[in-house]
């Protein structure tokens, strides 16, 4: 059988939950032969993002491992933060070992790896589990939660070094809270519905929108966003509602106020470095896959359809 390795790249903070787990036996179905870990930000620890050490994540992916009795080789590797994608790959060249897949559904990864004669491997990850959200679930002392995403050894193994205590310390020394974005529904002027396509994680198709600027007002943010994604001109007419699961959002806690708002300009193709423009009927947004959850639903109770 041909040999085919491939690098996974994730931070594992913590460890792997179900959705690592997940992605690892969809490649093993392809016939992948090994598998290199990278643990990114492997040099950062005790902040929100990344509260736990490498030693610390690379235990609690040998714990997950064990836990489901993978029969594949698998190496793990530290991978330092930085923020110049040419070092970080080449970094990543350099000390790793040879590999020929890499599994990321990162525009960035594809974009910095695109002229190193790699091949990129995606898997579905149909589970919803978030490690920004578990990360949340140890602040809380959410066991009921974190016994169904985490095996149990890595759980148990959370206990032992209190990562319960040093989340809640590190969100109280960091003053986390939660984020507020805002998202604007609109019609053009031939009454489509205006969404952006987005390359960045979360892929897939979203409401204009973004986060809040210190000073300005979620309306003001809701028409400057729709400017900058769109180039429509728009006035807000009423306030749709406050969403503010915490699952909502993949990257972290984002609380949202959504807008419905009036074109006042026909301009509404303006493409940016990675978000597209795209119009659809209001009547068929059930058939659209949306990077957010909840963007079906603000919708819908925007227009009660």
């Amino acid at each position: 059988m041909e040999e085919k390795i491939w690098l996974f790249i994730t931070r594992c903070q913590p460890g792997f939950h179900d959705g690592h787990l997940d992605s690892i036996h969809e490649a093993i179905d392809a016939w992948m032969t090994k598998i290199i870990i990278g643990v990114g930000s492997a040099d950062k620890e005790c902040t929100k993002d990344n509260p736990f050490t490498y030693n610390e994540r690379k235990h609690m992916i040998e714990l997950s491992l064990v836990y489901d009795k993978l029969k594949i080789p698998i190496e793990i590797y530290p991978i330092p933060h930085s923020n110049d994608g040419e070092q970080w790959k080449n970094y990543i060249l350099k000390n790793v070992p040879y590999f020929e897949y890499i599994i990321s559904s990162n525009a960035m990864v594809r974009e910095w790896f695109k002229d190193a004669d790699k091949k990129f491997f995606e898997t579905s990850n149909t589970t919803n589990t978030r490690a920004s959200i578990i990360r949340n679930k140890i602040s809380m002392g959410d066991y009921q939660y974190l016994y169904k995403v985490l095996p149990p050894a890595v759980v148990e193994y959370l206990k032992e070094i209190q990562a319960f205590k040093r989340l809640r310390d590190i969100f109280k020394d960091e003053r986390v809270t939660p984020n507020i974005v805002t998202d604007a529904i609109f019609l053009d002027e031939e009454g489509k519905l205006v969404l952006i396509q987005r390359t960045n994680d979360p892929q897939w198709i979203a409401l204009p929108g973004w986060f809040v600027d210190y000073g300005e007002s979620t309306e003001e943010a809701c028409i400057r966003k729709v400017k900058e994604e769109t180039g429509a001109d728009v006035e807000t007419i009423k306030l749709v509602g406050i969403y503010d699961n915490l699952s909502r959002d993949p990257r972290d806690h984002n609380v949202s106020a959504v807008y419905t708002a009036k074109l006042k300009t026909k301009e509404t193709d303006r493409k940016t470095g990675n978000k597209t423009v795209i119009k659809v009927n209001p009547q068929n947004i059930d058939q659209i896959k949306f990077a957010f959850p909840d963007h079906k639903k603000m919708i819908h109770d925007a227009y009660i359809m």
